[in-house]
């Protein structure tokens, strides 16, 4: 009798220990109805927009609720965003931040409560996992195509000049404007950049391109560190003034890989390549990381996003 009463506490015990090893690796843990809370930087960029319709997909496939925020270029309104997300006890968040300085008080905040959050593009001290690409790689790539378009097409003219829409407010983008200038001089030896300037909106692109072609006018390739803020701005602007038979001496070349970057490639006019990082499939991945962490996964700190895919026309035509 008392060998069997053993025998029967032994066998609970260990029913309980193996449920309560099943909770402990994670696999009971529920993830359905939790919400993040997502700031980004200016939904005015198509990436950020394709970023979203990846972050919805997943939300929808886990089950989770996304509150998505605008940060519009402001500081402020980052900071009041995150501080809002805070107070309302979200249960993750995933921020493109303007200032990763700025925003990491509110995000090492937000940890002390449980908050876990995922940082995309620039970096946050305090974040959880930090998910970017290699910005001077990333700007070479961009670079190089432009470099390869003009030893391919324009190998006979003495200088070809190139104008870079950069951006110097971020490390980060600083870097990968220093790439563009390294990538296209190092692959078209006749490659010389007359004229780098900020772009912080299509409509500035435009503007900046328009003047450059009036100062200077035997400018021929035009690179920017994304497609809304560079690319398509200075291939919209190209177009109103270079006529149609006279486009295949001029080239724009962007980064980002969005849908209306690759629908101008395909129309074979002034915009010759992007290099796309898939931004619906990163906004997708920050949420399954956060889904990742929340069972209870180990996951790196850091989270490379390659850079390296060039598309051109023939590449767009044919996989787009």
């Amino acid at each position: 009798m008392k060998k069997s009463r053993f025998f029967c506490i032994f066998v609970l015990a260990m029913m309980f220990f193996s449920c309560a090893a099943t909770v402990f690796a994670g696999e009971e843990v529920k993830i359905s109805g939790r919400t993040i809370g997502v700031s980004l930087m200016d939904m005015r960029q198509q990436y950020f927009i394709a970023m979203v319709e990846g972050m919805k997909a997943a939300a929808e496939k886990y089950e989770l609720k996304l509150n998505v925020q605008d940060q519009e270029n402001d500081s402020a309104r980052q900071t009041t965003q995150l501080e809002n997300f805070i107070s309302m006890g979200v249960d993750g968040m995933i921020i493109c931040a303007i200032d990763g300085d700025v925003a990491d008080t509110q995000v090492a905040a937000a940890a002390t409560k449980g908050i876990l959050t995922i940082a995309e593009g620039i970096d946050i001290k305090s974040a959880r996992v930090w998910q970017n690409w290699i910005e001077f790689d990333y700007g070479y790539t961009v670079g190089k195509m432009a470099g390869k378009w003009i030893s391919k097409n324009l190998p006979d003219e003495e200088i070809v000049e190139c104008g870079v829409l950069g951006q110097s407010y971020t490390p980060q983008l600083k870097d990968r404007t220093d790439g563009i200038v390294a990538g296209l001089t190092e692959n078209a030896p006749n490659a010389k950049v007359v004229a780098i300037q900020d772009s912080e909106s299509m409509q500035r692109a435009i503007e900046i391109t328009e003047n450059w072609m009036q100062e200077h006018p035997n400018m021929r390739v035009i690179c920017g560190i994304d497609d809304d803020n560079g690319g398509i701005g200075a291939n919209e602007a190209l177009n109103a003034i270079i006529p149609p038979e006279k486009r295949d001496k001029y080239a724009v070349f962007g980064a980002d890989g969005v849908a209306e970057a690759i629908k101008r490639i395909k129309e074979g006019g002034c915009y010759k390549g992007t290099v796309d990082i898939d931004p619906y499939g990163q906004g997708y991945n920050c949420v399954e990381v956060l889904v990742r962490l929340w069972k209870g996964e180990d996951v790196e700190r850091f989270i490379l996003v390659q850079s390296d895919k060039e598309v051109d026309y023939e590449t767009a035509i044919a996989n787009y």
